[in-house]
């Protein structure tokens, strides 16, 4: 659906309609209610526009979250490698956390198993103030909030281009019942038949 090609046949109709109405008066909906109909339009793309961008955002921040985590996740392990060096039963159990993730699920269960690790094996151990079980812990949970609000963010932005898309689809169906009626009244080569077979667009592909 081209929605800017339907809005551009709603302000066609709309434009035409006013300038015929000497002449013909459509019932069903007036120049006013076309006025209104546009209106709308565009506050539906503004909301579509809004949520895109917002989801673009939030997606982002996503990203950069994840990114961050599996960062501090190799530095913890490797750390903790080397802290734990001296002790055999904490070097195989370091052995046998998960591998190179693939995938944001894999990184985060990566990073809770790190995370799980350092707090059973080594509670005490803060090479830096950054560097510490609490701060990749809260790391996780920062993903996963982040995780949550994209994918809301999508539904909202889903929901919004879905609204669009009904309200074109509505006015699309009303331009198109004007012109077929239009038409039919107005003769092509009579000068009303022509201004509106000028005028407004019927090319688009739905």
């Amino acid at each position: 659906m081209d929605i800017t090609a339907i809005k551009n046949r709603v302000q066609a109709t709309r434009d035409v309609q006013e300038a015929i109405a000497s002449e013909w008066l459509w019932e069903e909906k007036s120049v006013a209610q076309w006025d209104t109909d546009l209106a709308e339009f565009t506050q539906h793309e503004q909301a579509e526009s809004a949520t895109e961008q917002a989801e673009h955002d939030t997606r982002t921040q996503r990203n950069a979250a994840y990114n961050g985590l599996e960062r501090r996740t190799m530095q913890s392990l490797a750390l903790l490698k080397v802290a734990l060096r001296g002790n055999a039963a904490h070097t195989e159990a370091l052995a046998k956390l998960p591998g190179t993730p693939q995938g944001r699920p894999q990184v985060l269960a990566r990073a809770q198993a790190v995370s799980d690790a350092w707090k059973q094996l080594a509670v005490s151990f803060n090479p830096t103030p950054e560097l510490t079980q609490p701060k990749l812990a809260a790391a996780i949970e920062s993903c996963r909030t982040l995780e949550a609000q994209t994918s809301a963010a999508k539904v909202a932005w889903r929901k919004a281009a879905e609204n669009l898309a009904d309200f074109a689809a509505e006015c699309d169906a009303d331009a198109k019942a004007w012109y077929a009626l239009a038409t039919r009244l107005f003769a092509a080569g009579s000068a009303t038949g022509d201004l509106i077979r000028g005028r407004v667009p019927t090319d688009y592909r739905r």
